[in-house]
């Protein structure tokens, strides 16, 4: 029934993104992130829905959002943010990436 849940807010999370337009978010956001306490449903909050997600190992995935780097002062490459979340849908750590 949990998983049930949770895939139904993901996919409305997904809808509610995809009608919103791309999500942009600054530093205080990340500020607001806590390693074994922030959860996959707080992420998608923030954030909204991940470009994409890649299986990190057995126990963990790395969820991925793309950006346009204006957010870096920059016009351009592009803005990555990457946040490790484990089994138990806690977050891990934070990973941001500005490619030119």
């Amino acid at each position: 029934m949990k998983r049930l849940f949770l895939a139904l807010t993901l996919a409305l999370s997904l809808l509610a993104g995809c009608a919103a337009g791309q999500v942009h978010y600054g530093i205080a956001s990340l500020d607001e992130l806590k390693p074994g306490v922030t959860r996959e449903r707080d992420l998608v909050r923030v954030f909204g829905m991940p470009s994409f997600t890649t299986p990190a190992n057995r126990s963990s995935t790395l969820w991925t959002w793309q950006y346009p780097p204006e957010d870096e002062g920059t016009h351009a490459g592009i803005a990555l943010l990457s946040i490790l979340i484990d089994d138990d849908g806690h977050m891990v750590r934070v990973t941001r990436l500005l490619r030119h």
